[in-house]
C-alpha cells in the first residue's frame, strides 16, 4: 500500500491514502499516535511512521 508514496507524506496524502476522514488524520497528529514533524505551518510525516501506526493498530 505504501511502496509506492513519498518517504515523506502531507495531510493531504495521508488522507488519501487511509479509509479516514480529515479530522481523525488530525486526531492522530495531534495526539501523537502519528509521529510528526511540523516546519512552520506545514505538518511533515515521516513514511515509516504510518507503517508503526499501522502495524500497532492492527
Amino acid at each position: 500500500m505504501l511502496e509506492n508514496c513519498k518517504d515523506v507524506l502531507t495531510t493531504q496524502d495521508l488522507y488519501s491514502i487511509l479509509p479516514i476522514g480529515k479530522n481523525k488524520v488530525y486526531e492522530l497528529l495531534v495526539t501523537n499516535k502519528i509521529k510528526n514533524i511540523r516546519v512552520g505551518k506545514k505538518i511533515l510525516i515521516p513514511k515509516q511512521s504510518v507503517i508503526d501506526f499501522l502495524a500497532t493498530a492492527c
